[in-house]
């Protein structure tokens, strides 16, 4: 069914939903509450004149440039710019602390009506995560805070700052002067993306010659960076602010990897393009660490080098750690504001400095200056408890990266396939395709190790839309990897009782149910029957026990199986390596690997 995870989505909400009058009441009240202050806090926000000195020269300029300069090796600007940072938005304190109580009312209204008993309940409903999961991720994080002491008291020593303070936490390590146009960035990014996938590139390309790219610094213009999906009949369109920094490459990356994500998914309808906000960062920062990967290949100087590492590790920190704290700051005033009234300045300020000081400890100094900033993150206005998210999409990333590592070409199809599917299932089935895959208990199977599938696949290379026959299948590792890679439909066929059921379970796994038959017949027999048939299939698999081969019965099944086969159709064959086995049919090559062959025949 096209829209069962919506629907099925959809029903988690019966609890929460109230009459359709009341609902209506609500939508139309949120235009004078919720969205109104939504409104009001970025205008007010966007057009606060930070006044920072330089060398002793007063500049006026935007949220955007102020904090671009907190990454400025100069401690003195960095100091200025914290500075000019904070009276900034106290200038805007008495408004900006009236918004956020207005959301947090509206959150506790809201959530009372609805019967939520937990603040980041609706959020994690929207993610379609249970708490328990989240609490996992917060403990986690926060018991794990020790990396981040580590990592800024080895960076004070190298810098040689005894009182390393918190506007000297983005201080460049090694140099970081280099500057990048615009189109050096495009060609960066663009280069970074065809070398994983030419699809992905392809498809960056359109943002750039289409403009879909928002990319200068004006007055006015909101801090930040974002790719707003739009409807499917249009197209995503991407907000930055492009400074010419290595930051601002990675920064663009990040935002083209939402956009491509969204364009690649635009096909799953209005319902389905988007996807939860826990696999919503996924492209995005994917898409930074090819960039980064890239860039790191470029540079020869150690020093340029060290600057990329270190800024890497602290994105990382950022990504993870820090949005953990942020959630900690929005789990203390959703609570304070469930026990009593409205919030005062300071005890936002309180509730801000002790979150950070879980994630900081020893190794920053935080400076009055620091106290106030919770003011200026447009999420905890937007998007309550949005920020979780990107700790879940960053670690899910690194996993994912050490897969394509591992796998190679193979990787990339599955990827894009993970990237178009949108939200046609919950975030856990659709990660979980690829997986580690249960194996028959019996000796007569033998699972493909990782680099045997990748070598099998980097040769096939595309199974889009293939239908596939999966011969002696085992557990089914080769067929239901194709699926993965956005084959059409597979038959697995084993006579063993207990290879099926295996089978069976791995494809409920993977949720590649309705994409599959799995028949538990012999090889002759279902051969018979699907050549009676007269079934045709793009690509077959065959890999017997290894006690049934000798040279004879190698041809027998290979010529069987060439009667079962499109043309331009391909069988991959497994067999044990004692001496070279000749095949008496023709278009066919062998690969070693280890101890077998792996051969490959081609129907012309």
């Amino acid at each position: 069914m096209k829209y069962k995870n919506l629907l099925e989505s959809e029903r988690k909400y019966k609890p929460y939903i109230l009459s359709e009058s009341e609902e209506k009441i609500l939508d139309q009240k949120a235009l004078t509450s919720s969205r109104a202050f939504n409104r009001l806090f970025d205008e007010t926000l966007n057009n606060i004149i930070f006044d920072v000195k330089i060398k002793g020269k007063s500049k006026k300029l935007s949220e955007t440039q102020t904090l671009s300069l907190l990454y400025d090796k100069d401690r003195k600007v960095r100091v200025e710019a914290a500075k000019g940072l904070t009276n900034g938005l106290n200038s805007e304190k008495k408004l900006i602390t009236f918004i956020f109580n207005q959301i947090l009312s509206d959150c506790k209204i809201i959530n009372d009506l609805r019967g939520y008993k937990n603040p980041i309940d609706s959020r994690n409903l929207s993610n379609e995560i249970n708490l328990k999961t989240v609490n996992a991720l917060i403990t986690a994080c926060n018991k794990n805070n020790s990396l981040v002491h580590r990592y800024y008291k080895l960076k004070s020593k190298i810098l040689k700052i005894n009182d390393f303070m918190d506007y000297d936490r983005y201080a460049p390590l090694g140099e970081s002067q280099k500057k990048y146009s615009f189109k050096n960035a495009k060609k960066i990014v663009l280069d970074s993306f065809s070398s994983f996938s030419p699809e992905m590139s392809k498809v960056a390309s359109l943002f750039f010659d289409k403009k879909w790219i928002d990319y200068n610094v004006r007055d006015g213009k909101r801090a930040g960076a974002f790719s707003h999906s739009c409807v499917p009949s249009v197209h995503p369109y991407i907000l930055m602010n492009f400074t010419g920094k290595i930051r601002d490459v990675t920064t663009l990356a990040h935002e083209l990897g939402h956009g491509i994500h969204q364009y690649l998914s635009r096909k799953n309808g209005y319902f389905q393009q988007n996807t939860p906000l826990t696999t919503a960062e996924t492209a995005s920062v994917f898409a930074e660490m090819l960039v980064f990967n890239k860039l790191l290949s470029e540079l020869n100087s150690p020093k340029q080098k060290l600057y990329l590492i270190c800024s890497k590790l602290e994105d990382i920190f950022a990504t993870v750690f820090r949005q953990i704290v942020m959630t900690n700051f929005e789990l203390s005033i959703h609570n304070r504001r469930k026990l009593g009234g409205e919030l005062s300045s300071g005890e936002f300020d309180k509730f801000w400095v002790n979150a950070n000081k879980k994630m900081f400890g020893k190794s920053i100094k935080i400076s009055d200056y620091y106290k106030n900033w919770w003011m200026y993150i447009p999420h905890f206005i937007h998007s309550p408890f949005y920020c979780y998210s990107y700790s879940f999409g960053e670690l899910l990333v690194h996993g994912l990266f050490a897969k394509y590592n591992e796998e190679g070409k193979s990787f990339v199809n599955k990827y894009m396939n993970l990237l178009s599917s949108g939200s046609t299932e919950i975030p856990e089935k659709l990660v979980r395709k690829g997986f580690k895959l249960k194996v028959p208990s019996t000796g007569h199977v033998r699972p493909k190790t990782s680099k045997v599938r990748k070598m099998i696949f980097d040769i096939i290379q595309d199974v889009n839309n293939y239908h596939i026959l999966d011969l002696f299948a085992g557990c089914g590792s080769l067929g239901i990897e194709s699926l993965s890679m956005g084959a059409k439909f597979v038959t697995f066929v084993d006579k063993s009782n207990i290879s099926t059921k295996c089978i069976k379970d791995n494809l409920a796994k993977c949720s590649f149910e309705n994409k599959s038959e799995v028949i538990n017949k012999s090889f002759s027999e279902i051969t018979r029957q699907l050549i009676k048939r007269n079934n045709k299939y793009n690509l077959i698999f065959i890999d017997p026990p290894y006690d049934y081969f000798d040279e004879k019965s190698l041809n027998g099944i290979i010529r069987t199986a060439l009667k079962l086969l499109e043309n331009q159709g391909i069988i991959v064959c497994e067999h044990p390596m004692k001496e070279e086995i000749k095949l008496d049919v023709a278009n066919y090559r062998v690969k070693k690997y280890k101890d077998k062959y792996i051969t490959f025949c081609e129907k012309l």
